[in-house]
This record gives C-alpha cells, structure tokens and sequence, in this order.
C-alpha cells in the first residue's frame, strides 16, 4: 500500500474516531481534502455490535452465553471479536458494492472495556457517480417525490 493511501486511511480513520462520539451521526460523506481523496468521496457508515448482533446465530450466542456463565471473559471476548470482524467485513463489503465503491477498510473506534463496540467502514466512491446520485435525489425531494 503506498505512503498517499495510508495517509488517507488515516485521515479517514481520525474522522471516524471523532464522529464516534457523536451518537446521533451514523453515515457522513467527507468530499474534500481532495488531495488526499483524489476525485473521490469517502463514505463514513458507522456500526454498533453487540453480543444481541449475534442472538440469530443459535450456535455463537449459545456458545458465548456458556462462556460468560462460566466467567471465562478472555474466552467470550475473543470470541466475539472474531464474530464481530467477520459480520462488520461481510456487511461493508456489501455496503460498498452497493453504494458503486471500494472498501479500504473496517476501522474499530471506542472499543476498550465495552462489549458494545463501534466500527467504521469506510468506502471511497466516484466524485461523479456520488454527486450524479445525490442530484437525483435532491430534485426528487424538490418535487415531492419519497426516496427510498
């Protein structure tokens, strides 16, 4: 990975951390500097896991719900960190498909001493596409109509 990416995940990684703290903001387009994104618009989507995440997945949970009632914390904790990556990968992944972008990376923000840990995907997607898209919906919205 070259020196400018890095720099740029970086940057994009400082923003999550802060809009972290932020409850109410969940989803954040960052258009400039666009020096370090390059013709491209970041999409921040941030993400709450919690062990209920995983009540669909009889086995985890069941397995997780034994380890904490055996007061093996190291155990249940690994555990779900190995479930939480690969669900918040697996739903990036098809948040950047969707949105038409590439993913750089699932960032963990506020994640020390809680269960409930926050993750960042952060996608880059085209300039063009992003501001072809977001003008179709703001005429939309001028007209009346509902965007779903």
């Amino acid at each position: 990975m070259d020196d400018e990416r890095k720099q740029t995940i970086r940057f994009l990684e400082r923003c999550a951390d802060s809009l972290a703290q932020v409850e109410e903001i969940m989803r954040v387009y960052v258009t400039a500097p666009n020096c370090l994104l390059g013709g491209k618009v970041a999409l921040i989507d941030l993400a709450v896991w919690t062990p209920q995440c995983l009540e669909t997945d009889d086995e985890v949970y069941s397995r997780l719900c034994s380890l904490w009632e055996q007061r093996e914390e190291e155990l249940a904790d690994a555990l779900l960190v190995n479930k939480y990556c690969e669900l918040a990968l697996e739903e990036a992944s098809h948040l950047a498909q969707t949105e038409e972008g590439e993913l750089l990376g699932v960032h963990w923000t506020n994640t020390l001493g809680t269960h409930e840990w926050h993750a960042a995907y952060i996608i880059v997607i085209d300039a063009e596409k992003f501001h072809r898209h977001h003008l179709c919906e703001r005429r939309g919205d001028a007209e009346g109509d509902i965007q779903s």
